[in-house]
Formats: C-alpha cells, structure tokens, sequence
C-alpha cells in the first residue's frame, strides 16, 4: 500500500484505485496496486444514517463483523483473503470505513465461469470447495450469503476461497444454521453442476467437517442421505421466497432487464405515451425493428409475420427476423370504461402475465423466455421466444406409435418431470392440457418440454389441493384417448418422485377421476 494512503484515502483511492464494484449499498470495492507489483482490495463503506451509526456504535456494524470474521477464519487456516488493515474516519456527513484484504491473483468468481464437463476435474473442484465450506462451519462462523458471486477459485492451487463475510453470524453453530448455508450453495450450484457432483460434494463435506470437529467415530454413512434429504425440503422453500423476492423488481431495470429507451439504438424512439421494457439477452437491432412494426394498427398483416389468432381483445402471431423468430402477443384495451373495468376483474393483465412468466423463470420452469413488453395508450404487447421446431404433445403422443414405445416412455417422463417440477414450487397453470405443452424433439426423442397458455398462472407458498387436481384433470381429460392405464401409471410415479412433500396418492387419483367423468 502506498505509505501516504492512510493521510487521505479517499483521493488515494481516486488517483491510482480501480474500481471494481460499486453501486451497492453504502460499499464500494477498489484494486489497489503497490510499486512491486502487489495488489490489495480496498472496500469502502459509509455509514450515514442513524440505525448504522448506532451499531458502529455498538460495534455490530456490518463492515466490523466482517473485519473480526476474517481474523477468525485466517487464525483457523481457512481459505479466505487475508485481512491486511482497518481504518476509520468520522465526519458530519457520516462514518467512512476502510478494510483492506489480500488481493487473490488469478482467482475467479463461480458465477462467471462453467464447471468442466469431463467427470475427473468436476468432482474434483466438489471436492475441494467442500473442504473449503467444511473448514467454514468448524470454525464455527456461518455465512448466511453463500452464493456464487462470493466463492472465488484459483486454478494454479485448485483452491476455493469465500468473501464477503457482512451477514457472517460467529458463534455456536447449530445444525439450522449450517443448513441454511448449504442450502444456499445447493442453490447456485444446481443450475450448472448435476447431482452426482452434488451428492460427492456433501459427502466431502461430512468427511472433512468431522475430521476438523474430531468426530470420525460417530459418522455413519447415513449422514449424508439424511443431509441431502434436509437440504432438497429447505430447497424447494428458498426457491420460492428468491424467485418471490426477484420477482419484486421486473418492472425496472435490473442485471437482466433494461428500459426499452435505454436499450435501442439511438435512431430508435419509443412512441409518445409509451413505455417498455427489454431483456438484456435480446438483440438491439430486433428490439428495435420490433417497436418499428408494432407501431402500425395492422402489424400482423407485414410479410414477415404468420398471423395465429386474430379476436376483439387479442391477437398473436409469429414474427420472423434474422437474429430469430419471437412470438408477439397483443392484449388491445376496451374503448368503454365499463368493458375496461370488467377486463380488469376478469381477464388476465398484460402486467401481471409479464411478472409471471420472470417469476416462472426465476423459478426453473419450463417457460418461453420473456424478451419485451411494450405498453402503448391503444395497447400492451408482449414478446416472448419462439422455437419453430417445436410440436404440441398432442401431435407427438398420437404419432410416438408408429415410433416404438422408447419415445413414448421419454415424452411421458419428461412431462411428469416438468409437471412435478411446476407443483412442486407451488404453481398452478390453470389450462393444463396438451395443447399447451409443446417438445423440442431430435430423432423422435424428446430434448426440451416447456409450457404455453400462461395467462392463468398462479403462485402459491404450497400449492392448493383444489388447484393440483384441477391441473392434472384438465390434463388427463385432454389425453383420454391418447394414452393407457400403463401411461397414466408411469406418468404418476415420475410426477410423484418430483415432490418434496408427501401427498396423499389414492385420494389424488379419486379426486382428479371425479374431476374427469364430472
């Protein structure tokens, strides 16, 4: 560190720093270098309003916690950057706070990397991160925000680092504790490393855990399974409050949605009176050749639109551009006030079925993409992908005869599995039928399931009773004549097998049988 940085750290860090993160709460992060070479990070925090005065006061405010959870971990030998220095500057205008850490060369954050997809390495790096998270919890500090961002790996050491310890809790860990950090890192782990990794990561875990907390004569090989059960149940309930609390913010812009003006180009405006919003994965130039063709009355008529459905209150087509073909929905507002006011009590709106489909996709679901909305004074429309090469299960089911019983037996899987998964996080379609559930085939085998007909989608803490019945007798009804007793048999165990909490299987199947013949 430069010798005169404690004299004015501020200017320091605004001459030679690098800021790396900023925009979060009250914390900025900067690289620093010294004159050979070395690198420390520097977190700035300021502390100005009253309830963070108090606590540094009381010295619980999050920047000390982190500070003394560092010099902890780094006595334990656990892999975390060292903490180097600590400074603090009160002022009128609040309280600034410094702590400075090793900088960890070469190291990379989970989030912005892919695993290996050879066998050898990945259980390897499993491995290693649960020694990591072992020597963690039997220092006993739990973590509390254990997400992909905070894990850091350095591939010439094979080793994986943990930062940002602000809601660290040290302390007597108790078993809820330690749950709630593995579930957490179960979490982000799912989405991109599969089960068998999982599975030998927890077993890592266990091993590692008790050989730092001395207690190898009392581990079973039961351990684990138990663990992994805890963790799947708590799952399903972190899922949900996420993609609940996610799902608060898709109106504004966010990490994946941007304001419609803000993203086109700058030739391209918005027409007056109206606003949207984009996702940040979907090309500028469709984007904008898409407001350019919505701001016609008569869009669906263009050349390159295939006009599906055409109703007083509804249109949509598919509109095919080079960067890829989007399927646009128009949802046309009542002239009268009346017919406005009952739209709002019965129908579906545009707002609502946008914040549904993010909530769907925060959730893991098998849904369309979102990619923009638009809402217009005569009008709101909304985007979503388009797969040309999908087929509705009903055309795939009643042809997978003359294809073998093999397809058949994976189309009826891979629906259980998708179904189970949508009740299974408390979601109710609302029109579960087979015309609204659409395959992605290769060589009459199924490669990816999603949900059409969202506009009744509803979300529940756990899904009701009534509303589970309903979907798999919508569903049922529509299949009466393409599938057997065999079918319904093998569909039933593999949606079974997708729950995490236990249901009552002969009064499921009474009641969606009275629902049927009703």
């Amino acid at each position: 560190m430069p010798p005169a940085f404690w004299d004015d750290p501020a200017a320091v860090l605004a001459r030679a720093g690098v800021l790396l993160k900023g925009g979060a709460y009250h914390r900025a992060t900067y690289l620093l270098r010294g004159a050979e070479g070395a690198a420390v990070l520097v977190k700035h925090y300021h502390l100005s309003d009253l309830r963070e005065r108090l606590q540094w006061r009381l010295r619980r405010a999050a920047p000390q916690r982190e500070w003394r959870t560092l010099q902890q971990l780094a006595a334990h030998a656990v892999p975390v950057p060292a903490p180097l220095a600590w400074g603090e500057q009160v002022t009128r205008a609040g309280i600034h706070l410094w702590l400075v850490v090793a900088f960890i060369n070469e190291a990379v954050t989970f989030d912005t990397v892919n695993p290996p997809r050879a066998a050898q390495p990945l259980l390897r790096g499993a491995r290693s991160l649960a020694r990591t998270v072992a020597a963690l919890h039997a220092a006993q500090v739990t973590h509390h925000d254990l997400h992909s961002g905070n894990l850091l790996y350095q591939p010439s050491c094979d080793t994986w680092y943990i930062t940002d310890f602000q809601m660290a809790r040290s302390g007597a860990t108790s078993r809820d504790g330690l749950l709630d950090d593995l579930v957490q890192l179960q979490h982000c782990l799912g989405k991109k490393v599969p089960l068998n990794a999982r599975i030998a990561f927890l077993r890592a875990y266990l091993e590692e855990f008790a050989r730092r907390t001395d207690t190898e004569a009392t581990l079973t090989g039961r351990e684990w399974r138990w663990l992994f059960a805890d963790i799947r149940r708590a799952s399903r309930d972190y899922a949900v409050a996420q993609a609940r609390t996610r799902n608060r913010r898709c109106l504004r812009a966010t990490r994946e949605i941007a304001l419609l003006q803000d993203w086109l180009a700058p030739e391209v405006t918005v027409p007056d009176g109206s606003h949207g919003l984009v996702a940040r994965d979907l090309s500028r130039q469709l984007a904008g050749d898409l407001v350019r063709l919505l701001r016609a009355p008569t869009w669906y008529l263009a050349p390159d639109v295939t006009l599906l459905r055409n109703t007083r209150q509804h249109v949509s087509a598919v509109v095919t551009h080079p960067h890829g073909q989007v399927f646009v929905a128009q949802y046309r507002q009542p002239a009268s006030r009346w017919r406005r006011l009952c739209q709002r009590w019965w129908a579906p709106s545009p707002t609502r079925i946008w914040r549904a489909l993010w909530r769907a996709r925060h959730l893991h679901l098998a849904v369309p993409r979102p990619c923009l909305a638009l809402w217009t004074p005569p009008a709101v429309y909304l985007v979503t992908r388009y797969l040309p090469d999908a087929r509705a299960a009903e055309t795939v089911l009643a042809t997978a005869a003359t294809h073998g019983a093999a397809p058949r037996t994976a189309t009826l899987r891979l629906l259980a599995h998708e179904v189970g998964l949508l009740h299974d996080r408390g979601v109710a379609h609302g029109a579960l039928t087979l015309p609204h559930v659409h395959l992605r085939m290769a060589d009459q085998h199924p490669l990816l399931l999603f949900f059409s007909g969202l506009d009744h989608l509803r979300f529940f803490n756990q899904l009701a009773w009534r509303a589970r019945v309903r979907d798999l007798a919508d569903l049922q009804r529509s299949s009466l004549t393409l599938v057997n007793d065999a079918d319904r048999r093998l569909f039933l165990r593999h949606y079974l097998r997708m729950q995490t909490a236990p249901l009552n299987l002969r009064q499921l199947i009474l009641d969606v049988l009275a629902l049927v013949r009703a």
